[in-house]
């Protein structure tokens, strides 16, 4: 006993120690960062902040989120859609409501909010009492059985995202109104720009969606209401193991004309012989770079089994951020990063849920055993 009160000081000193060292580290690495951002060209800085590689290097990998495990609230909405014809929806989880909720009601003020999660949630949105926020729990709503019949809860969170643009669908009609643009956001995520979410004078004046990944996207009808297709893709692209695809065509057209970074279409599937690696997870910039150098050849591309392909990045885990890049390549619309989205995914208590995987890991890879076993 006494040798363990004599130990436990040093064992308490060391782990001090070590979480100091860490947090120096960090910064350093974090400073070395902020300073290429100063000296790097102007055409690439979207890129710099924007690429996941590089991106997550600060704000996962070094552990970022845990340093700032006790990250303030997300700012309120100061500036709004002058014509408020602006429709934000969040389909999903409710997570880390308590940093968000004061943002969603500011935006509530002058703009419609459709929150459509699931029974997991049921407590939060029963204290949502706003004029201006449409909350729906799947389970109990017209959608119920569709839910039911989800392949994996990977795919809920897009499965949300189709009844979302189907409420609004039914708003506009039931109201006889008309929206012209549409922001998804996720109520775990910090935003480091968030009370200028609601600036859309860019996405009123250029033909994009402007995305980051599929954690966050706003745009006009035409760049945003054809997601609700993605689902179905999502589906899909599960139940035919997106990674072991044979063969993937891409829109390169659609690549030249968006931002590196604000899709994943560097991890997607290309021939060799166009981007002149085998890399499964290369930078964005590069595979922009290369897709724009063999523009012909990619537009003509044919595909031959004897071909080399670059694989995709994250095997073992369904392709969410891939396939939402394919979707867009294939539909042919441009995507571009924007700065409000800039921040990071905040820690939230059940974000593991099973022997160290997130809830549908280890579903997903005995469904992909069954797939290859056929």
């Amino acid at each position: 006993m006494k040798f363990l009160k004599k130990l436990l000081p040093k064992i308490k000193k060391d782990i001090l120690y070590f979480k100091i060292f860490k947090k120096i580290f960090s910064k350093i690495k974090l400073f070395f960062f902020l300073n290429r951002l100063i000296f790097t060209n102007k055409n690439k800085i979207r890129y710099r902040i924007f690429d996941s590689m590089n991106l997550k290097k600060f704000l996962a990998e070094d552990n970022w989120t845990k340093i700032l495990e006790n990250n303030p609230p997300n700012n309120l909405i100061d500036h709004f859609d002058n014509d408020n014809n602006t429709a934000v929806l969040i389909p999903g989880r409710l997570r880390c409501w308590d940093k968000s909720k004061d943002m969603i009601y500011s935006i509530a003020e002058k703009n419609k909010v459709f929150i459509i999660t699931d029974l997991t949630d049921e407590k939060i949105v029963d204290t949502i009492n706003h004029k201006n926020i449409i909350s729906i729990i799947v389970e109990k709503s017209v959608y119920k059985n569709d839910f039911s019949k989800i392949s994996n809860v990977f795919l809920s969170q897009y499965f949300k995202l189709k009844c979302g643009i189907e409420e609004i669908y039914k708003y506009e009609k039931d109201n006889s109104v008309f929206f012209k643009n549409f922001l998804k956001l996720r109520t775990d995520f910090f935003y480091f720009n968030s009370e200028k979410l609601l600036d859309m004078s860019l996405e009123n004046n250029e033909e994009y969606l402007f995305a980051y990944s599929d954690l966050n996207f706003s745009g006009r009808r035409e760049f945003f209401l054809p997601l609700r297709s993605y689902y179905d893709f999502a589906e899909w692209c599960y139940a035919n193991d997106f990674h072991n695809l044979e063969y993937m065509p891409v829109n390169p057209t659609q690549i030249i004309n968006s931002d590196p970074g604000a899709t994943r279409f560097s991890w997607l599937k290309y021939p060799k012989d166009i981007v002149k690696t085998l890399d499964t997870r290369p930078s964005s910039e590069y595979i922009h770079k290369k897709i724009k150098e063999n523009y012909d050849n990619a537009l003509k591309y044919k595909f031959k089994a004897t071909d080399e392909f670059k694989s995709t990045g994250g095997k073992g885990y369904f392709a969410s951020e891939q396939s939402f890049s394919l979707f867009l390549n294939l539909a042919g619309i441009p995507c571009k990063t924007h700065f409000k989205y800039t921040g990071y995914i905040m820690n939230y208590p059940d974000k593991i849920k099973k022997n160290g995987f997130k809830e549908g890991t280890l579903k997903y890879r005995d469904d992909m055993e069954d797939f290859s076993n056929r």
